[in-house]
């Protein structure tokens, strides 16, 4: 029978009272000590069952009692980042009815809109001392926890720009840490990191995974979380031999540990919230990790984790893009097409999940929840991910993207994680992420941002660095995608910016630099007059602030449609009144000085033709499955 982790929990505290359980900056407790203020904690929190107790804590020791207290008081908690704008923060309060705010003397006095809420009740500073009934509550009974008993509530982002809160019961919890118990066994000796936020799910796995088994929690702090080198010397410090952390995160601590030739004694990294990419620098570093096994955890918030895949034996047999993996025994998958059929074997689909994994729905947002989870006839719910995937011959499933960031460039759907794969595997990119800005005609066009490899100084620079045109990173892409699927803008930073949560931050990436481009060739300023005025229309669609005369139009940035508008605002010059400017004129002179010979009827200068420039390179029909190669050429 599956207990509640709850019920889990009390177990294996009376079975090793004097075992470390948390471990952090700001002390640690013993599972004895640790289950003592979780029960004096409950006896303070009494009240209505669906109404969430708010945590604002500093990750110390006391926020893992908060946790437990709320979980032991029958009470589901909600998570609230202080690093939150006001604004958002109240919104939440509000939307969950949560009467009850934890914090301590960090989170008090740096988050006002705490005091802002008229629901609030009771602001409860955990690190003042408690009333005397605290007592008497080690020996207090406590509440039943059933399965269909609200555990947490976590908001994430709407569509709409109100965020919505995924009510998720205790049922799916205790069957996902049942799952790792089963699988994994006693953790008794064993020590894992506590990476994510609280507000992030994988929290939740990361502290009852451990705590249900008997293992130690090493809490991480904020700023080590953020700093690659700090967490390793943490992971050294304190012995952690698993850390789930997501993909983003694994490939930073990754380069830094090759740099520093850091071995932590890691046995199990668990990867989750994005999709995983092997990189050739995750698979350097976990060489020198010998024993060391790759896990690959798939779920949305809605169900939490709903597959897994390992990867052991050498990384070097291991595929660039693992699969998402089989689904867990108490979830049921389907994929099906645009109208709810099932697709065939081996056809890509939408994720549909159920079993005993699915989260009630949306607080309050019975809107939503209908849109996303439908009632069976058995009782259960299914939710719809959005999720495009497809099974592969052994069963596992192939994580092929979010049918959200599917996108159209000139009429072609593209999804931008085939580019980003492909893009990962030149030697030179470390790390990758494609993203789509309008350009100046207001077209959708894919922007690059590349963290260039340790060695590739070529690009490597702290601060961005634009780059309408990187030839080597171009030339790798170009022979192995469709023309529309290469970026038009190349960005090299020295790092991607992460969410509280640990994965990239597409919001936070810088716009690209209107700057002119480094090119091969020397900038030549245009001349006054007619070269000038043509500089003046190539900046503006180009959305650059210089260029030279003899730069090439395609390799500023140009395309198909910016020739189109570059067309139609040359044609406004006076030097055309009058005259016709056929388009293929502009191809055929794809430079300022060229064009200006053409418009002025010379003909000391010959229009030069540039083939390269007009990039009318067949284009194939796209892949629905792409393996890629390792690049190697300079």
């Amino acid at each position: 029978m599956t207990l509640p982790v709850t019920e889990a929990f009390v177990q294996q505290a009376a079975r090793t009272p004097q075992a470390v359980a948390v471990v952090a900056d700001g002390g640690r407790l013993t599972y004895g000590e640790l289950l003592d203020a979780a029960r004096a904690l409950a006896a303070r929190l009494h009240g209505p069952r669906r109404l969430p107790v708010a945590l604002c804590l500093e990750r110390t020791p006391l926020l893992v009692v908060a946790i437990l207290g709320t979980l032991l008081a029958g009470r589901p908690y909600l998570p609230l980042d202080s690093g939150y704008p006001g604004r958002r923060l109240r919104h939440m309060l509000e939307d969950s009815g949560a009467a009850v705010v934890l914090c301590d003397r960090a989170t008090a006095t740096t988050v006002p809109a705490l005091g802002e809420v008229d629901a609030i009740e009771h602001l409860m500073r955990l690190d003042e001392p408690a009333p005397d009934i605290a007592a008497e509550a080690p020996h207090a009974p406590l509440p039943a926890v059933s399965d269909e008993d609200l555990a947490y509530i976590l908001y994430t982002s709407g569509s709409t720009g109100r965020p919505k809160g995924v009510a998720m019961p205790h049922g799916p919890l205790a069957r996902l840490i049942d799952w790792h118990t089963d699988r994994d066994g006693s953790q008794q000796g064993r020590v894992s990191a506590q990476f994510a936020p609280v507000g992030f799910d994988v929290s939740f796995q990361e502290i009852f995974s451990t705590l249900c088994a008997g293992g130690t929690l090493v809490l991480v702090p904020e700023d080590v979380r953020r700093d690659p080198e700090r967490l390793l010397a943490l992971l050294a410090e304190h012995r952690v031999d698993r850390l789930f952390l997501p993909a983003a995160a694994l490939h930073q601590i990754a380069r830094s540990g090759l740099h520093r030739d850091a071995r932590p004694p890691l046995r199990d990294i668990v990867c989750a919230g994005e999709q995983l990419q092997v990189t050739e620098a995750v698979t350097a570093w976990l060489r020198t990790l010998p024993g060391s096994r790759l896990h690959n955890h798939y779920g949305p918030t809605e169900t939490h984790v709903v597959t897994a895949h390992v990867l052991d034996g050498p990384p070097d047999t291991w595929p660039a893009l693992p699969p998402i993996g089989t689904p867990l025994p108490h979830v049921r998958t389907w994929i099906l097409d645009p109208e709810g059929r099932p697709v065939a074997d081996g056809e890509p689909g939408e994720l549909h999940l159920g079993g005993g994994c699915v989260a009630e729905g949306y607080l309050g947002r019975t809107d939503l929840t209908a849109e996303r989870f439908a009632q069976l006839d058995d009782g259960t719910r299914r939710y719809r991910t959005g999720d495009l995937v497809r099974q592969l011959p052994d069963g596992a499933l192939e994580y092929l993207g979010r049918s959200d960031r599917q996108v159209k460039i000139r009429g072609h759907r593209v999804e931008a994680g085939e580019v980003e794969l492909a893009l990962s595997t030149h030697r030179d990119v470390g790390e990758c992420c494609v993203v789509t800005r309008p350009d100046q005609a207001g077209q959708q066009q894919l922007v690059a941002y590349v963290v260039p490899a340790p060695g590739a100084a070529e690009y490597g620079a702290p601060e961005p660095v634009t780059l309408r045109l990187a030839p080597k990173w171009h030339r790798h892409l170009t022979a192995q995608l469709p023309e529309f699927m290469v970026p038009a803008v190349y960005v090299a930073v020295g790092r991607l910016p992460l969410t509280p949560s640990g994965k990239v931050d597409r919001a936070a990436l810088p716009a690209p630099s209107t700057a002119r481009p480094a090119l091969a060739v020397a900038m030549a300023a245009p001349a006054p007059g007619l070269q000038q005025r043509i500089a003046v229309v190539w900046r503006e669609t180009l959305q650059l602030d210089e260029v030279g005369v003899d730069d090439n139009f395609f390799d500023l940035g140009g395309n198909s449609l910016l020739i189109n508008l570059l067309h139609s605002r040359l044609t406004a010059l006076p030097e055309l009144a009058g005259r016709a400017l056929p388009l293929v004129a502009l191809f055929d002179n794809p430079t300022i000085r060229s064009l200006a010979v053409y418009l002025d009827g010379a003909a000391a200068e010959p229009a030069r033709r540039q083939p390269a420039a007009r990039r009318t390179r067949r284009e194939r029909p796209a892949r629905r499955t792409y393996v890629p190669r390792k690049d190697t050429s300079a």
